[in-house]
Formats: structure tokens, C-alpha cells, sequence
């Protein structure tokens, strides 16, 4: 990555089809907790409260620079067009060496009116980000398998962030045996998860803690199927406590694997 620049979505918005360069940027606070909410009046008397996350908004100033006026503004359509899409995108700013290392999913919530791209072949704007989780995330995907070779086994993870971080842990039995329950333990925050179901030799369960999702498959990951009728009554997804060692613990197991993968989270 080169400074001044600003990627959304994996692309270089530097680049001939766009002619973006990046001058400042501002990233807002945000409440670690979802404590933001609105009143809303309701008929025929009295409010509403509706509780929500509190959002963070980041502030780009860019410049645009086109050949003609007319080719300025087909490439300020072709960024709008590419800015305004209906679900998040990760936005990495690379400015002075501030961000590079992570992204934030955001939508674009603010943008230049009409006439700042009527007849000009350079101009200087501000675009609008809200993140609606608040979280940014490292641009490395952390993935590791560990051998389970007996029940229960346990390893260390070691987090970075300054958050908590969501893994997506896949645990496999290659035994002959079919095993019946499999707990995933983090013992250093105190959260567990146990599934009950068959899971036959080469066959996967999967659970994603940020999607809050247990899935299975039986042909071994090709094709998945929802699980969550599986987990037991009062489970807590097993999240990692950021900036500490992390204690897995894997019970149920005694021959196969267990893959997990996790971006290091920053508030």
C-alpha cells in the first residue's frame, strides 16, 4: 500500500478508473457497548425507546482528478457507483501510516452535491462512512489447525486487537467412532459451547461466533447444513479476550482436528 490512498472493497480507488487521493481522514469514537438509542413518539401518547449500536463515522477528504471534464465525471459516477452499495464494504485508509493493518465495514453516508462535479476536472470533497458495528478488523486472517489427540485437548491462542475477536472454529472426527458431544471451552474468558449429534468419522461441525451460527457437514465441508437445534440449552459463544493467551480446551474428541480462524479486532 502506498500513503495517500484508500481501498473500499479490495479496490484501489487510486487507480486510472477513479483518480482518487486521500488528503485527510478522521475516524469518530465509538461506545464499546450498545448504549446509543431514539425516542420516537407513538399515538396517542408516549415514546418509544429503540436501542441500537452506537456507530462510528469516519470522514474522508479526497481529491478527484480527471483528464477532461468529462472524463472527471464519468469517473466520479463510476465511484458513486461503487461507493453506494446496499450492504457493508470494507474501507482501508492508508494515510500517513495511521490504518494500513485494518478495515472497516462501512456504508457511505454522505457525498458530494451535483454541482461539484458539474463542469470541473479536479475537486476536492468529503465522503461520509458509518461503521455500523463500530469494529474495525485486521486485514490478516489468523487460521490454525491443532491435532486433537486426546479428550480433552487443550492449546494457547495468542490475540492481538483491543477487542474481542470472533474465531470460526471447524472441528473434525477422524475416528472410527462416532462421537456424540464435542465442547469447545475457552477457559480464560469462561464461555463454552457444547454440540450433541452424531459426528461420524470425516464428518464437520462448524461454529462461527461472530454469525452466532452452528452448521454440519458430512462430506467433508463441501456442503453445510444449519445445527442449531444442536447446542445446548444456556451456551455462550467461545469469543477470544483480545492483547492475552487464550486456553482452548476440546472435549468429545480424541482423534481428529480442530481449524479455527479469527481477525484481530480494534475499537
Amino acid at each position: 500500500m502506498s500513503a495517500g490512498r484508500v481501498y473500499f472493497d479490495g479496490v484501489d480507488l487510486s487507480g486510472a478508473d477513479y483518480g482518487v487521493t486521500v488528503t485527510a481522514a478522521s475516524v469518530s469514537r465509538a461506545a464499546p457497548r450498545d448504549i446509543a438509542h431514539q425516542e420516537i413518539p407513538y399515538y396517542p401518547g408516549g415514546i418509544s425507546r429503540v436501542v441500537g449500536p452506537q456507530q462510528r463515522q469516519i470522514s474522508v477528504t479526497a481529491v478527484q482528478v480527471g483528464d477532461t471534464p468529462a472524463d472527471f465525471r464519468a469517473k466520479h459516477d463510476r465511484l458513486m457507483w461503487l461507493l453506494s452499495q446496499a450492504d457493508t464494504k470494507p474501507l482501508i485508509i492508508d494515510l500517513d501510516d495511521r490504518w494500513p493493518d485494518r478495515y472497516w465495514p462501512v456504508l457511505l453516508t454522505s457525498a458530494p452535491p451535483p454541482d461539484a462535479v458539474r463542469q470541473h476536472r479536479v475537486a476536492r470533497f468529503t465522503l461520509g462512512f458509518a461503521v455500523p458495528g463500530a469494529y474495525g478488523y485486521s486485514t490478516t486472517l489468523t487460521e490454525r489447525t491443532v491435532t486433537l489427540i486426546a479428550s480433552p485437548t487443550s492449546f494457547t491462542q495468542t490475540v492481538g486487537g483491543s477487542a474481542q475477536a470472533s474465531p470460526v472454529y471447524e472441528v473434525e472426527n477422524d475416528a472410527v467412532e462416532t462421537v456424540t458431544s464435542v465442547k469447545i471451552d475457552n477457559t480464560t474468558t469462561g464461555t463454552a459451547i457444547t454440540w450433541s449429534g452424531q459426528l461420524e468419522q470425516g464428518n464437520i461441525i462448524r461454529i462461527d461466533t461472530d454469525a452466532m451460527l452452528a452448521e454440519f457437514s458430512s462430506d467433508g465441508g463441501n456442503t453445510w447444513s444449519a445445527s442449531m437445534s444442536n447446542l445446548s440449552t444456556g451456551h455462550e459463544w467461545p469469543r477470544f479476550a483480545a492483547r492475552v493467551d487464550n486456553t482452548i480446551e476440546v472435549t468429545g474428541v480424541a482423534d481428529g482436528k480442530i481449524r479455527l480462524s479469527y481477525r484481530d479486532t480494534y475499537l
